[in-house]
């Protein structure tokens, strides 16, 4: 018989894209806007969920599904962002 991998803690662990799309998603609504890049690179690499020396474009990423979720927060940004 194989042993059965016991479906634990591992199991319920949200992966690091997850953890950085809530985090990166609670900072619009913490500043009341969209968020610089830099403030989104900050926020995860506070939370450790980057390093300080995570691309712009890992970073871009993150905001993209966001805002592909929520078309709304896109527009929180200035005329010249999109």
């Amino acid at each position: 018989k194989k042993a059965k991998k016991s479906g634990g803690a591992s199991a319920k662990k949200k992966s690091t894209t997850v953890l950085r799309r809530e985090r990166a998603r609670r900072l619009y609504d913490e500043l009341g806007r969209r968020p610089e890049w830099t403030e989104l690179r900050d926020g995860l690499v506070a939370d450790k969920l980057a390093d300080k020396g995570v691309s712009r474009p890992t970073i871009q990423r993150v905001r993209d599904v966001i805002e592909r979720d929520e078309p709304a927060l896109a527009a929180l940004g200035t005329d010249n962002v999109r």
